[in-house]
C-alpha cells in the first residue's frame, strides 16, 4: 500500500522516504518512498561549462504533520524525481533541482499534491509550518540566476541587491543568493506573492 515501493527503485538508486513509528509497539505503521530517482534525465543547461546531470538525491529538509494526519515535506529535487501534480504551483525550469513542497495522505498511500518553486538554477525549501487554516508557510534559499522566479512576487520584499565578483572560468559573476518566504494552500497552489529576505546576496 506504499505510495512508492522499494521495487520501483533501481538497484543503484537512493530514495527519500517517510516512516511513521507507532508510539506503543515501536513498529512502522506507515512506510513509503517519496520519489523514484533517475526517472527522467535533467535537461542540459545551455552554458558550455555545465554538464547535464541526473539527480538521484531528492533531499527532504523539513517535515510537518497537519491536523488530519497528512504530512507535509519540503526540500529540493529535480522535476523527474518529484514532478508537480496538476493544479499545483510549478516552475517551467527542468534543468535544475528546485524547491518542492509535498503533501502525503495520512496512510502514506498517495500524495495529495507536489508543488515546485524556483528559478533557472538550484533552489531549496528548508523549513515549513502548517497554519491552523491548512495553509503552509515555506522558507528556503533561492539562487537568483538571472533574476528569474517562476511565480508571483508581491511580498514585503521583491528584490535584493546583487554582488558581482569574478567566480570561476564558468561564470564571471557570482549568482545572487537570497532567502525566500511564501505561503502554499492546502491544494498546492501558491497563496499571495513570494517575499525575498536579505539585502545583498552571496555566493551559494
Amino acid at each position: 500500500g506504499a505510495m512508492v515501493t522499494g521495487a520501483q527503485l533501481g538497484t543503484q538508486d537512493s530514495g527519500a522516504y517517510l516512516v511513521k513509528i507507532d508510539g506503543v509497539t515501536h513498529a512502522p505503521v506507515v512506510s513509503t518512498f517519496l520519489a523514484v530517482p533517475g526517472g527522467r534525465s535533467a535537461t542540459p543547461n545551455s552554458q558550455w561549462c555545465r554538464e547535464p546531470f541526473r539527480d538521484a538525491d531528492t533531499t527532504p529538509h523539513a517535515i510537518a504533520v497537519a491536523a488530519d494526519g497528512s504530512v507535509y515535506v519540503a526540500g529540493q529535487a529535480n522535476p523527474g524525481d518529484m514532478p508537480e501534480t496538476p493544479g499545483a504551483a510549478t516552475t517551467p525550469d527542468v534543468a535544475f533541482r528546485d524547491a518542492f513542497v509535498m503533501r502525503v495522505n495520512a496512510a502514506g498511500t498517495a500524495s495529495v499534491f507536489v508543488a515546485r518553486f524556483g528559478g533557472a538554477d538550484n533552489d531549496r525549501a528548508t523549513s515549513l509550518v502548517v497554519e491552523p487554516d491548512g495553509n503552509v508557510i515555506v522558507a528556503g534559499k533561492w539562487l537568483d540566476k538571472g533574476g528569474i522566479w517562476h511565480g508571483p512576487r508581491g511580498g514585503f520584499q521583491t528584490s535584493i541587491a546583487r554582488q558581482w565578483v569574478w567566480s570561476n572560468t564558468c561564470e564571471a559573476s557570482v549568482p545572487t543568493e537570497a532567502a525566500f518566504l511564501l505561503r502554499v494552500a492546502p491544494d498546492g497552489s501558491q497563496v499571495g506573492g513570494a517575499s525575498l529576505i536579505g539585502a545583498v546576496g552571496g555566493d551559494l
